[in-house]
């Protein structure tokens, strides 16, 4: 099994990923191939825009992941599908989110924030998330400072979320 159908990774310069549409159905590959669809990794400043995140199912973990050692990542206008794990994965800090729908949600939850130990996940912001069915998008917090949330209708899963703290502490 591949890590991600589509990685980011730069350590030095920023990368842009704008107007694709990136669905490994397209290429004749099963989903079910990959743990991500678009895996974000040592990546700063990675700048991604009209992207249609398609192809994730209950094979796929996320589809769109950004890794721990990612920084001051921009997602802005995005379509995402859920993997069998959730649509989205925080580990990185300075991650914003902006503009993004959720297409198929994920089955316990929608966008996980902070869900490994190590560092501590901070300035996430999440502006105009949603989910295509209306429902409010449903949000996981582990190791992670509660996030910006404006014009969004999200849920935060507060047992969950405790549940997965004390995981946490006794990794």
């Amino acid at each position: 099994m591949k890590r991600a159908f589509k990685i980011i990774h730069t350590e030095t310069d920023a990368h842009r990923l704008i107007g694709e549409t990136i669905d490994p159905r397209n290429n004749r590959l099963a989903a079910s191939d990959f743990t991500d669809i678009l895996h974000v990794s040592k990546a700063c400043g990675a700048w991604i825009e009209s992207v249609v995140l398609a192809g994730g199912g209950k094979n796929t973990g996320y589809g769109l992941n950004f890794d721990a050692d990612t920084n001051a990542c921009h997602a802005h206008n995005i379509h995402v599908e859920s993997g069998r794990k959730g649509a989205i994965r925080i580990q990185g800090s300075r991650v914003t989110l902006i503009g993004i729908t959720i297409t198929r949600p994920g089955k316990k939850y929608d966008i996980v924030i902070g869900n490994r130990g190590g560092a501590r996940v901070r300035e996430t912001t999440l502006a105009n998330v949603c989910r295509s069915d209306g429902r409010p998008v449903r949000i996981l917090l582990g190791n992670a400072d509660k996030p910006k949330i404006q014009n969004s209708h999200v849920e935060h899963l507060f047992w969950e979320s405790i549940w997965l703290k004390t995981i946490l502490l006794f990794r």
